[in-house]
């Protein structure tokens, strides 16, 4: 019976699990789409130049410099070297005379595709600086990482020699957390800044409340076994 009920509850978190996938792509394509098609691209634009300045504030100007080199030349090998920007976002904004009927009708939605293009590069750009930044504030916190983990390996250790205290509610509880905030950090990459001055420290949060969770995430395991 106790099986049964087991089987019943990782069936229902697997669902819940695509349910929250799938959630997580629709935020995803409506987020991106509402940045492209209906955001200013010059606010826009403002706005991810401001992001990049506080990280300056928060990493440094060593740090700083590494991060808008890396996030500079990944821009260049996506969009520029590889052709898509000169070949097909220059093409399609380019001003032309054509006095066919569907030349004229194309030539009405010019501000949209203009926008389109000019915050496809913006959003571009926003995207492999949140990577760089969170890929330099992981190696900045390396050592808190590292210990959260080896705690939690000890902790195990301890825990698994030590009799009763099933812990199966917790641990369901800490994959969904841990879920949660991988979900957030997704949605991190892809949604607008409202607060530049806090970006730049988003990447500490994500990264310590996930180290703590999977700590506890370890320690618990054998109990859940």
């Amino acid at each position: 019976m106790a099986d049964d009920i087991d089987l019943q509850q990782d069936s229902g978190n697997k669902k819940s699990g695509g349910s929250n996938l799938s959630l997580t792509a629709f935020l995803l394509v409506m987020a991106s789409l509402v940045q492209l098609l209906f955001i200013n691209a010059n606010s826009f634009n403002e706005a991810v130049q401001n992001e990049v300045k506080e990280s300056y504030k928060a990493l440094g100007k060593d740090k700083w410099v590494t991060l808008t080199s890396a996030t500079l030349e990944q821009y260049n090998m996506l969009l520029v070297d590889s052709g898509f920007k000169p070949h097909y976002l220059d093409r399609v904004t380019r001003q032309t005379n054509d006095t066919f009927p569907l030349a004229k009708t194309l030539k009405k939605l010019t501000p949209i595709v203009n926008r389109f293009v000019n915050n496809l590069q913006t959003l571009t750009y926003q995207l492999l600086h949140r990577i760089n930044l969170i890929a330099a504030w992981s190696y900045i916190l390396v050592p808190f990482i590292v210990a959260q983990l080896a705690a939690g390996v000890y902790n195990w250790r301890i825990r698994a020699y030590t009799f009763g205290n099933k812990t199966k509610a917790r641990i369901l509880i800490l994959r969904k957390v841990l879920r949660m905030v991988l979900i957030a950090l997704t949605l991190y990459f892809f949604l607008p800044c409202f607060t530049p001055a806090f970006s730049a420290y988003i990447p500490v949060l994500v990264l310590v409340v996930t180290s703590l969770v999977i700590k506890r995430y370890i320690e618990t395991v054998q109990k859940f076994w």
